[in-house]
Order: structure tokens, then sequence, then C-alpha cells
């Protein structure tokens, strides 16, 4: 990430905090319209925002007509991710499928990143869709998004780590093993790739649920049958499959890619 200092004097001439409370006693701030951030990124609008930062879409200067997203987090808060996921997107750059990191640094109270500002999320456009995909759609979104993870699979593993361990993750996507704190390796993203895959085709039975403790019972209670209601049969062979391998195991990525493309008829998918 750039240094702490560089461009400090420039940025605090053009950069206007406004600050707002969360939870009564935490503050954060946001960028106002046309912020200048890094000498370079201009702020067009709010994306969103959460208990420790922001996502904006930003204009390039240097480059006419391009736009960015860029992500900011209050460098006070302990526990902050976001210098993570800067140098976790800097060592997938080279893998396709991944969105570019254009810029990064830190100034005295925060932290940003800028990235490939992506389109409407796969939830958004499932509902301007009726709230449903079509069996073909899924085929290739599941096609596309275990492609990408197969890339990140090729990479050493390294030995889990004792001791109970940090929730990394999403709680409706995430595996047992995330929800009891244990090492996550390979079989963890393909449990995740498998529930996002469920959402998206017939929805899963604890999308309703909220609490992280919730879902995990939820999980544990949930019948194979009932979480792959109105799945395709290749779903259930792939759900074996993935209670097989354990956190050392490199998956048959191979085999799950000529399970995927059973779960449609050729022919239809085809003409779909």
């Amino acid at each position: 990430m750039e240094d702490e200092h560089h461009d400090k004097r420039r940025d605090s001439l053009v950069i206007d905090l406004v600050y707002w409370h969360l939870d009564g006693d935490d503050e954060c701030f946001q960028f106002s319209y046309e912020t200048i951030v890094g000498g370079r990124w201009k702020v067009i609008e709010k994306l969103g925002e959460g208990a420790m930062g922001a996502v904006y879409k930003v204009l390039d200067k240097n480059r006419k007509n391009f736009c960015a997203a860029m992500k900011v987090e209050d460098d006070l808060f302990e526990g902050g991710v976001l210098k993570l996921e800067v140098h976790v997107l800097q060592q997938l750059q080279k893998m396709k499928g991944t969105v570019k990191l254009y810029d990064s640094g830190r100034r005295q109270n925060y932290c940003f990143m800028v990235m490939t500002l992506c389109d409407k999320d796969l939830m958004t456009l499932k509902r301007e869709h009726g709230g449903a995909f079509s069996e073909s759609t899924i085929l290739r979104l599941a096609i596309s998004t275990l492609f990408a993870i197969k890339q990140n699979g090729k990479l050493a593993i390294r030995k889990p780590r004792d001791g109970e361990q940090l929730f990394r993750g999403t709680p409706r996507y995430c595996s047992l093993n995330t929800h009891y704190r244990k090492e996550q390796g390979r079989v963890d993203d393909l449990w995740c790739w498998l529930y996002m895959i469920i959402e998206l085709h017939v929805g899963l039975p604890w999308r309703g649920l909220s609490y992280e403790k919730e879902i995990s019972t939820a999980k544990e209670n949930c019948s194979q049958g009932n979480l792959l209601q109105g799945c395709p049969n290749e779903f259930g062979k792939i759900h074996d499959y993935l209670k097989t391998l354990k956190y050392e195991d490199r998956p048959d990525y191979y085999g799950l890619f000529s399970e995927v493309r059973y779960f449609k008829r050729l022919n239809t998918v085809n003409g779909g």
C-alpha cells in the first residue's frame, strides 16, 4: 500500500470528511461529493456503507470517462480487514475472473482500495427476473464460479493452525467447519459454492435467518432432502462427495465439472 505520508499534504486540501454516529459512540466518516482521494479518484456516488466504512463510485482523473469502485475503511477501528483484502487481491491479479485492483493507500484516519466497478449482484438480477434463474443460467453460473475456485485450489495448502480460528465468511453460505471455528480449506470453498448455487436456484432453507448461531443450527439439522428439494439429482452427488473431503484433500474439480454439466440436458442448455 502507499506510504502513509505520500500526498498527505495534497489530500488534506481536498478531502472533506463528514462524521456520523453508529451505535451511539463509534464514529466513522464518509466522503462528500467530488472529494479527491489519492490525487486521482473523484467521488461521484456512494454505493453502500457499513459499520467501518463505505463503498463509492469514483471517476479516474487520469483516464477519460473511466469509473471504478473505491472501498474506504476507518483506520481507527481494530479488526479492520481492508488491508488484508488488498493483499489477497494482489495475489489474485493474474487469475481470470478476478476484479482488478487499480490503487490502494493509507492516510491518517482511513485506508482505501480502488477496484473494478462491477455490475448488479446476482441476487438483484434474480429478483429482476421474477425471483428465479433458468436452469441453463444456473449451469453457466455454476461452471464459471467453479472454474474461478479451481484456479485458487491449485495453490499449495499449508498445515492447519491449531486451536479455534476466527470466523471468516458469510453465515448464509459458509461451511459448518467455519461455524465451528475450524481452519478452512479447499473443501470449505466448495461448500460455499454449492450453497450459493442452491440459493440462486431454489433458495436455501435458512435464507430467512439472520444470526450466525441460528443459521449454524439450521445447517446441522437440515436433511439433504430438504436442502436439495427441487434441485437436480447431480446436486445430491456433489453434496455426498463434499462430505467425504477433509481439510488437506485436493478436490476432484474435473469430476465436479462433469456432474455440473449433467444437471441440465445439453440440448436445452444450447437453446437456453
